[in-house]
């Protein structure tokens, strides 16, 4: 049987290997100003999250990117951005 803290940990892992199989990126991608601007990965992540909803595109694919974004380190939120976003 799980404790509490196994169960979150395996629900988180069954998320992110759910999101890897099923969240492929678009085409046409929501731009993302990152040159230039301040590098601060929260700052990125709420640029991110603007351009998302300013392209009119799903909450439930966005909170998968942004679990994507938050669970590693900063070159993942970076490789991230520059998988779904075009990002210049």
């Amino acid at each position: 049987m799980f404790n509490r803290t196994e169960q979150k940990r395996g629900q988180h892992e069954g998320l992110l290997g759910l999101t890897d199989s099923l969240l492929s990126p678009r085409e046409n991608k929501p731009k993302l100003k990152m040159v230039g601007e301040d590098g601060n990965a929260f700052f990125i992540i709420g640029r991110a999250q603007r351009a998302w909803k300013k392209a009119g595109l799903p909450q439930d694919e966005w909170e998968q990117i942004r679990d994507k974004m938050t669970g590693g380190d900063y070159n993942d939120l970076i490789r991230t951005a520059m998988t779904y976003f075009d990002a210049s």
